[in-house]
């Protein structure tokens, strides 16, 4: 009988110790939620930092910290002005995401909202990658993607234009080598439409968006552009 009534002891004891390493566990365990706000279309962006958020977790657990990060998401599609006036009412609130798309850096940065990411370790990024999102030097955003866009040309138009083939086949190393320039390339789409030798100097993917149009307008060469039509959106 006393050895039931010991037994009993220490089998409520052993519950009791089992029940405070499982509340002890529980009061360790660290979840940091993060509010995540994005504008209009391409969500692969705001994604893949929670991707990138999902590879930490990964690594916290193989380390055996108790840490995890989840997310609050905000997705929207509305005009970039109010989207960028609501981050700062937000921020204004005390309630505005920890981590959001940004289209104009100078005036949130002088609101006071951005962190300085001096710190951030820009050796993996291209010169220059930080510029547009910098105030006074100081990098307040990062570039969340540096797409490439290809350029196909047609060398029988240049030959037609009044080029020997060599010239033409010759015209991406003069590219790669600096001798061909952005303003060059312009200038040269103008000259082949307007001699009459095709129709346009560039055909543009219809429709699925103005990205390199607008990179096109962001040129030395705008001026070239505003007074020639030389290029087109239309499938070619």
């Amino acid at each position: 009988m006393e050895r039931d009534t010991q037994m009993k002891k220490f089998l409520r004891l052993l519950l009791a110790l089992t029940l405070m390493l499982t509340v002890c566990a529980a009061a360790s365990a660290e979840t940091i939620t993060l509010k995540i706000a994005h504008n209009y279309d391409f969500v692969t962006i705001p994604n893949s930092v929670i991707a990138a958020a999902d590879r930490l977790n990964e690594r916290y657990a193989a380390e055996g910290k108790d840490i995890k990060i989840e997310f609050e998401k905000d997705y929207q599609r509305i005009d970039w002005g109010e989207y960028g006036q609501n981050l700062i009412f937000a921020y204004k609130n005390g309630d505005c995401p920890d981590i959001f798309s940004v289209s104009d850096v100078p005036t949130m940065a002088a609101v006071g909202m951005l962190l300085d990411l001096s710190d951030l370790n820009q050796d993996a990024f291209v010169d220059g990658a930080f510029n547009s999102f910098s105030v006074n030097g100081v990098p307040y955003a990062m570039p969340f993607d540096l797409p490439v866009r290809v350029i196909y040309y047609n060398k029988q138009v240049l030959v037609n234009y009044g080029w020997t083939m060599e010239e033409a086949e010759a015209l991406p190393a003069k590219v790669a080598a600096g001798e061909f320039t952005w303003e060059d390339f312009v200038q040269l789409c103008a000259d082949v439409k307007n001699a009459g030798v095709c129709t346009w100097g560039l055909s543009h993917r219809p429709g699925a968006g103005n990205d390199f149009l607008t990179s096109c307008r962001r040129s030395a060469a705008a001026t070239t552009m505003r007074t020639a039509s030389w290029y087109s959106t239309r499938k070619a």
